[in-house]
């Protein structure tokens, strides 16, 4: 995912496990949570974006890769820089992850209690 421009400068990634993860390069993280996400401002307004990612996700709880330069991004990975993944031919791979949005800037708390009706379903 990929923010808007007025959101590179002042924000900050957070997620359900605490951590985000060993500097891989530069700015880039990866962090193991079952979700991630990143508030700042949106044209001068505090906002706050959710990734989660679905327990039957394959290897989850997923794999978070994160920057903040050049530009703020957020992806779901499967690790496969270190660890491939082989599918069985006619066995499609299923991965399933929800996106949330908010005005304002919210804690963790509050994601976690939406990342839990999501998963509920």
């Amino acid at each position: 995912m990929r923010f808007l421009v007025s959101m590179d400068t002042g924000g900050r990634f957070f997620n359900s496990a605490g951590d985000l993860g060993p500097i891989y390069r530069g700015t880039e993280r990866l962090g193991k949570a079952a979700w991630c996400a990143f508030t700042a401002k949106a044209d001068g307004k505090p906002v706050t974006v959710a990734m989660f990612g679905d327990p039957s996700n394959p290897r989850g709880p997923t794999m978070w890769f994160t920057m903040t330069k050049p530009f703020c991004y957020l992806s779901a990975t499967l690790n496969l820089h270190k660890e491939p993944l082989i599918l069985k031919s006619r066995s499609p791979i299923k991965l399933r992850y929800g996106i949330f949005l908010w005005d304002g800037e919210v804690k963790g708390p509050v994601i976690e209690s939406a990342y839990k009706k999501w998963t509920a379903r």
